[in-house]
């Protein structure tokens, strides 16, 4: 049962919705909220955050298809203009793949159980046996290799698409003069 509070907040992403209906709906904006909430609805949310997923979901779809019409509907439209139309067109598609992605990533992380079954550990093998110093060290060694990732992770700030790119050419190029001054 949909709460007052939910109500509230579907709202105005059903009045967001309204206008991409309203041209197939002839005007009628009960017949383009309807559509609207079908759209959402066909998309299964059971939270308010797969909610507003399915949204993104039919706002870029439609989005998308609204870019293709318009780069094909105006016959005076420079070729850069439709290039562009249809760019956004992928852009708004690839948006709404990512989406999509991730509210199945949300549905599988709800469906799967809270205390997964245990794996069977097979016992120790007989060859070696294991010292409470051994244990000891394998902890602090551990706890040591966890330290200074999250100390790597920390001292460097997150990286964008080029400055991935521009990192990964050097360490090609880095492993190309390795190799080259190993061969000489």
């Amino acid at each position: 049962m949909i709460q007052p509070a939910e109500t509230t907040a579907r709202e105005p992403v059903y009045l967001s919705l309204i206008p991409f209906f309203l041209e197939a709906a002839g005007g009628n904006r009960a017949d383009a909220r309807a559509a609207a909430e079908a759209a959402i609805a066909g998309l299964n949310p059971a939270t308010m955050d797969e909610f507003f997923l399915a949204a993104q979901i039919v706002v870029y779809n439609l989005a998308s298809f609204d870019s293709l019409r318009w780069s094909k509907e105006a016959p005076d439209l420079a070729p850069s203009a439709a290039l562009r139309l249809r760019g956004n067109a992928n852009a708004m598609h690839r948006a709404a793949m990512q989406c999509r992605k991730a509210l199945d990533q949300r549905r599988k992380a709800a469906a799967a159980p809270a205390n997964p079954p245990a794996t069977h550990v097979p016992p120790p093998s007989a060859e070696r046996t294991y010292t409470e110093a051994d244990v000891r060290e394998a902890v602090r060694c551990a706890a040591a290799v966890l330290s200074e990732a999250r100390a790597a992770a920390q001292s460097q700030p997150p990286m964008n698409r080029a400055a991935r790119r521009a990192a990964k050419i050097q360490a090609q190029r880095a492993q190309r003069a390795a190799a080259h001054a190993a061969a000489a």
